[in-house]
């Protein structure tokens, strides 16, 4: 009798430790990051249902974990569309600046005053309005056709030759008057 009770007793101390073990085991694997659950012990009493709950909770933690995760993921994409987007326009930035900084230095070259400029300039004007005559003007240029630049020079010429014989012409007629 007294060593059916010594045995009775290690098997509820066996039945006893077996789950706890199994939720020491648990909580060290949680705390060390691992999220899956443990087998759970099949018994209803305490034990059981704590082990149950235990599980349970390290499941909902992992789903946690998991969408805070997705959260985070998503929030990167967006920080980098961000980013994406805040350099388009720090380069648009520079490149007004920098047209900027060309068209003032063509306005000096050519010896005109921005503030005159700006004054002289209709408030109606556009750069569009403005892109569109300067296209007609090159129209109007290109009709014209190529320019023969040495015809200009031989008018040129010939205009001194004719000064030239207008003068003797003169001369001659004062002579003989």
């Amino acid at each position: 009798a007294l060593f059916a009770a010594i045995a009775l007793a290690f098997t509820l101390a066996e039945r006893l430790i077996e789950p706890l073990l199994l939720l020491a085991e648990g909580t060290q694997a949680v705390a060390a990051g691992d999220y899956t659950p443990r087998a759970a012990a099949e018994t209803n009493d305490e034990m059981g249902v704590l082990t149950r709950s235990f599980n349970q909770m390290t499941r909902q933690l992992d789903d946690a974990r998991r969408e805070t995760e997705r959260q985070r993921s998503v929030l990167q994409q967006e920080t980098q569309q961000c980013r994406g987007r805040l350099e388009a326009v720090r380069l648009s930035s520079q490149t007004v600046i920098v047209q900027r900084e060309t068209l003032h230095k063509q306005l000096v070259d050519a010896d005109f005053d921005l503030q005159s400029v700006l004054v002289d300039m209709p408030e109606e004007a556009t750069e569009a309005e403005w892109q569109r005559e300067l296209e007609a003007i090159g129209q109007r240029i290109s009709r014209l056709g190529a320019i023969n630049l040495a015809a200009i020079e031989e008018y040129k010429t010939a205009s001194e030759r004719k000064t030239y014989l207008d003068e003797q012409n003169n001369d001659l007629q004062d002579a003989l008057t």
